[in-house]
């Protein structure tokens, strides 16, 4: 018998978290699958005309008879984001979660209209079997309550998968980690640790969520204008502090943005939120009251386009104007790649005559990464003590770093993994791995555009970013006559889009374009070779080179 690990997403990347684990049978008969997460990842500013980027789940696809279920270890978009997609495709599994990670995957599924999933409850500490696999679910602190890793028994060894964590002795809506449970586990040999990577190139421990409370209402209290709050729309433990220092500074609390919205509602109607009576208003209610008892919670910290913050920082959200005296609070860290659309929105607010407050203003305090530094990988490490070590969720250059964490703690240097997403780490009955050098699973880069998921079509991005950085010019040909001859009366019409052509450069592209008629005709075929011949004349006068489509 073997056991493979194949990531499908989210060991080149923050982000499409997907992690299969395959058995095979000795007779080379196939065994059973298990999938942890199925996450999406938003697009870098290169994939134009793309809305999220998905893992690829076509080996899955293929095998998906013997799927005996997806296991999620919490409700991050990065870890549920493509089961509306995919479920459908793989035999609707059944899904294992914690209560508030199947809130927020049904909340998500009703949105593509699927309302026919099987769900099964998962509690830490309390095993449940798949097929060859023994599931042991163990609470971790991340910044999303119901969080857990995974205990994995498998007839070859046990694998560890951590999910998202960080060690927090006093978090606010969550127990600190058991670590003498998994110490436990450590002493009863792991075959295998597979552990987030995100912070693995940081130094030192993560600030504790009370220092952050503490902060955030120290903030709230000096402050006598509105507040505009913005985190993470899932980051209820960050919007639990918010409210409970709103409660002490008696403001009233108005929810802005969708994704705020739902999150809100779905965490509290399970009970991980609490909310004073008549704390929240609406936000039409908001300029009925003095400015010192006003707070908006807003989704979009991010600077996702269209997002709340997004159109409060363009000033054309319909219901939040920035006002003078107005102070907005980043609790938030900017997730790598956001870094121009963050600072973009903060010039928004700030031109605007808002102040704004961030986490390079206070240091540290105002935000707390779910993620592990260097600290609390070690510490994870030094609980499990692994045989075999293999970084996830991460991007290589965080990966590298946590192998160089795993090696001091006395992992050998050949024991420990990196892999890219479709490549297959095997393990053997004698407790022997390696990764697969012939085998790699399918690894495109799958897109959602639209209603259209298929992998990205590299041509069609080439001409958007074309498009994007020269723009382009239509040439329309006309021949007014019984038929398309050269000796018809011709009419051109010359519009350009993304590009501004002089009137003198658009009068010689048209006599230009009578010359190439006069060589080419107007026969099918010769458009090509006219478009050819503008965009280099386009190029010589104007310095750019559009993109040039003739239309006869």
């Amino acid at each position: 018998m073997k056991l493979r690990t194949i990531p499908l997403g989210g060991v080149e990347e923050v982000g499409k978290n997907c992690m299969a684990l395959e058995l095979l049978r000795s007779n080379q008969k196939q065994g059973d699958i298990i999938v942890i997460d199925m996450g999406l990842d938003f697009p870098n500013p290169d994939l134009l005309g793309v809305d999220y980027v998905l893992p690829d789940v076509a080996y899955l696809e293929k095998n998906k008879n013997r799927i005996k279920g997806l296991v999620i270890t919490h409700g991050h978009l990065d870890h549920i984001g493509a089961i509306p997609y995919f479920l459908k495709r793989l035999g609707d599994p059944p899904i294992f979660a914690t209560p508030l990670t199947i809130g927020l995957i049904e909340d998500r599924l009703l949105e593509f209209g699927i309302q026919d999933a099987r769900f099964n409850v998962i509690k830490p500490e309390k095993t449940f079997n798949l097929g060859d696999f023994s599931i042991t679910p163990f609470a971790v602190v991340h910044n999303i309550p119901d969080s857990v890793g995974l205990i994995i028994k498998t007839p070859l060894g046990t694998i560890v998968h951590t999910g998202d964590f960080k060690f927090d002795r006093a978090p606010v809506d969550q127990k600190p980690v058991n670590e003498k449970f998994l110490e436990k586990i450590g002493d009863d040999k792991v075959l295998a640790l597979l552990s987030d990577s995100t912070n693995a190139a940081l130094p030192g421990k993560v600030v504790s969520e009370q220092e952050v409370g503490q902060i955030t209402y120290s903030l709230i209290k000096g402050v006598r204008g509105r507040i505009i709050f913005t985190t993470f729309a899932s980051l209820i433990s960050r919007i639990q502090q918010a409210i409970n220092a709103c409660q002490k500074c008696n403001r009233k609390v108005a929810l802005v943005g969708m994704s705020v919205k739902k999150t809100v509602a779905i965490a509290q109607s399970l009970g991980y939120l609490k909310i004073p009576h008549k704390m929240i208003v609406d936000i039409t209610e908001l300029n009925k009251m003095p400015p010192y008892k006003v707070f908006i919670i807003a989704g979009g910290s991010q600077g996702v386009e269209g997002s709340s913050m997004d159109r409060i920082a363009q000033n054309i959200h319909r219901l939040v104007r920035i006002k003078q005296g107005d102070t907005v609070i980043f609790s938030s860290s900017t997730v790598p790649g956001n870094e121009i659309s963050v600072t973009g929105l903060m010039n928004g607010l700030v031109d605007q005559g808002a102040e704004v407050i961030f986490r390079r203003v206070l240091g540290s305090g105002i935000h707390s990464s779910g993620h592990a530094k260097q600290e609390g990988l070690l510490k994870m490490i030094s609980l499990i003590r692994p045989k075999f070590f293999m970084p996830i969720e991460g991007a290589h250059y965080m990966q590298a770093e946590h192998i160089k964490l795993a090696q001091s703690s006395g992992i050998k240097k050949e024991n420990c993994f990196m892999l890219k997403n479709g490549e297959v780490l095997e393990f053997n009955e004698q407790s022997q791995a390696r990764k697969l050098l012939r085998v790699r699973m399918p690894h495109s880069i799958v897109v959602v555009e639209g209603q259209k998921i298929e992998p990205l079509n590299e041509k069609v991005l080439k001409v958007r970013k074309k498009l994007a950085e020269s723009g382009i010019c239509f040439v329309s040909i006309s021949a007014v006559g019984p038929s398309k001859k050269v000796k018809s009366a011709i009419k051109i019409n010359i519009s350009c889009q993304g590009i501004e052509l002089s009137d003198e450069l658009i009068s010689n592209l048209k006599n230009k374009t009578k010359k190439l008629i006069q060589r080419y005709g107007l026969k099918s075929g010769s458009e090509h070779k006219m478009e050819v011949s503008l965009s280099d004349l386009i190029l010589s006068r104007a310095g750019k080179k559009p993109m040039v489509t003739v239309l006869i």
